[in-house]
């Protein structure tokens, strides 16, 4: 759900199994570490009658499926 608390971490995971990435992922604690976390307030949405159609791991699949398909007409900068 979208009210589901989700760690930097644990997106960066799901786009690696999704990606097939098999390296290691570094993160530079010289930097300031900012909002490790964050939480959506769906209530609003929710009381008109929103809810999610599908989980964040899915989307993010779909997303990544979407790119693929499409990479050749996504224009380059």
């Amino acid at each position: 759900s979208s009210s589901k608390l989700t760690s930097i971490k644990d997106l960066s995971q799901i786009i690696c199994d999704e990606t097939d990435f098999k390296g290691s992922i570094l993160y530079d604690n010289t930097k300031p570490s900012g909002q490790s976390q964050r939480i959506m307030d769906s209530s609003k949405m929710n009381k008109l009658g929103w809810s999610p159609k599908i989980s964040l791991h899915k989307g993010i699949k779909k997303t990544i499926n979407w790119f693929i398909d499409n990479r050749s007409s996504i224009r380059e900068k």
